[in-house]
């Protein structure tokens, strides 16, 4: 059944293909703040929002750039090489492998019993709607990744991503504020037209005392992964002194978003991006960290310890409140049933990698609860080393020696991104593809990179000046 929030994404997505393309990048960076908004719902299935604005931006690109043209991001530079090639790996291991090995492993199994309720069985390996399913949402992520490099690199507008971006976090700060003024009027129902997807919610529950956070999320956990993403773009646009108000400002807000997420994996993952971005801007990966901005990052977490401190210390209810919370979110974790059933979880996906002959159970067939865990289960060693090399060539590529200050902040800003986004993914994601938000920022730092040909004309003009330099020293 069409929804309503599902019509207004596809009029505006009709309406898209009359502008130009930034449009209907424009629809999709949007969408992803809708995280449990359905466009259409059927059979216990959901259509997102954000898988409309998918295809919309797809198909536009597609008109505008050509079937080739959308592909190019494919084969002119090593991370999308990398890329296209575990894209076909996965595809083919999600029909292949099921069937191969079909019988010679228990997974874990996400079945609905007679009354309605989900439950988790440990069954033998066989194919499933899974398979299917999540090779539609690759082809979907795969995709984007190239709708919005080509977008950003025929426009060479990355301003307007920016831009983008900042729409889209200030949506997600009034999707949390709406979460909270809801929950504690007791009127979460005004919400339901962006909360109609098939999904499990866990949204109007405490933990410690708070509201868990969700936003338009289902869960706390996305909720943080979210924020934490939207947090990495916006506090490195502030470090390179990239429109500092507004850049400032949301970072400071997603900040405040992560801390009352009450996700132990937001928190750990905050903790640890944290230090790896301080260190990485040390040395100088991905860019450097100007004095200026090391001390106030240093004098804003100097008040934020202060402010809790005295907080705790005027109020001991707060104390007591702030112990059993940590407790529960995070030094507890993995001694309550949750934890114990992701442990297992991720033992059974090891086992699945051992029985296929480390070739993975198939794109789809094995679940667990860490992305590491899951690539070996389900694509293997082959599938797992084109990801770390697709990953790395992305990080670590060459720039585009023509691009303007904003870019390369911006192209900075998502390869700081897409590492917050792979630290939670270690931690606690379940399944292989990732959210669009992940490919929309893999896409943008691709539009970056030096092209194949591009590198090739740089060494070849390198070579040729080396040898007029030999050359004039050799007559002088």
């Amino acid at each position: 059944m069409l929804q309503p929030i599902g019509l207004i994404f596809l009029s505006l997505g009709a309406f898209s293909f009359y502008r130009r393309p930034e449009l209907a990048l424009g629809l999709l960076v949007t969408s992803t703040v809708f995280g449990t908004a359905a466009a259409v719902n059927a059979g216990g299935s959901s259509l997102m929002v954000f898988h409309i604005a998918a295809l919309v931006l797809g198909v536009r690109v597609a008109l505008w750039a050509g079937i080739m043209g959308l592909i190019r991001p494919l084969v002119r530079t090593s991370a999308g090489v990398f890329l296209l090639l575990l894209f076909i790996y996965a595809i083919l291991s999600g029909y292949f492998m099921p069937r191969l090995f079909s019988g010679a492993t228990n997974t874990v199994a996400i079945t609905e019993a007679t009354s309605g309720i989900r439950v988790i069985q440990f069954l033998p390996l066989v194919p499933t709607g899974s398979n299917t399913t999540q090779s539609i949402y690759l082809i979907l992520g795969v995709g984007t990744f190239c709708s919005v490099a080509v977008c950003l690199r025929r426009t060479m507008d990355y301003g307007i991503m920016i831009t983008l971006l900042s729409i889209a976090a200030g949506m997600h700060l009034v999707a949390s504020l709406l979460d909270l003024l809801t929950y504690y009027t007791s009127t979460a129902a005004i919400l339901a037209p962006v909360r109609n997807a098939d999904y499990a919610y866990l949204c109007g529950v405490e933990k410690g005392g708070l509201k868990r956070m969700c936003g338009f999320m289902s869960e706390a956990s996305s909720y943080a992964t979210y924020t934490l993403v939207l947090f990495a773009i916006f506090v490195n646009l502030w470090i390179d002194r990239i429109r500092t108000k507004i850049t400032g400002l949301l970072a400071a807000g997603l900040f405040i978003g992560v801390m009352i997420s009450t996700s132990g994996s937001g928190y750990v993952g905050f903790a640890i991006f944290m230090a790896a971005l301080v260190i990485g801007r040390a040395l100088r990966v991905f860019g450097g960290l100007p004095f200026r901005r090391a001390a106030e990052l240093v004098i804003a977490l100097f008040l934020t310890i202060c402010i809790a401190v005295f907080a705790i210390a005027m109020v001991p209810a707060i104390s007591e409140t702030l112990s059993s919370f940590l407790e529960e979110t995070v030094f507890g974790k993995l001694d309550s049933a949750s934890g114990r059933e992701r442990t297992l979880w991720n033992q059974t996906a090891l086992q699945n990698f051992y029985d296929t002959n480390m070739l993975g159970a198939g794109l789809g067939s094995a679940r667990a609860s860490s992305i590491a865990v899951v690539l070996l289960a389900q694509v293997g060693i082959p599938g797992t080393a084109l990801f770390v090399l697709h990953v790395a060539s992305l990080l670590t590529g060459k720039l585009e020696a023509g691009l303007t200050r904003e870019a390369q902040a911006l192209v900075t800003a998502a390869r700081w991104a897409v590492v917050a986004h792979l630290i939670v993914a270690i931690l606690v994601k379940g399944d292989f593809v990732f959210p669009l938000l992940f490919y929309i920022l893999s896409g943008t730092a691709a539009a970056g990179l030096m092209t194949f040909g591009t590198v090739s004309r740089e060494r070849a003009l390198l070579a040729e000046r080396r040898r007029l330099q030999a050359s004039e020293a050799v007559q002088g």
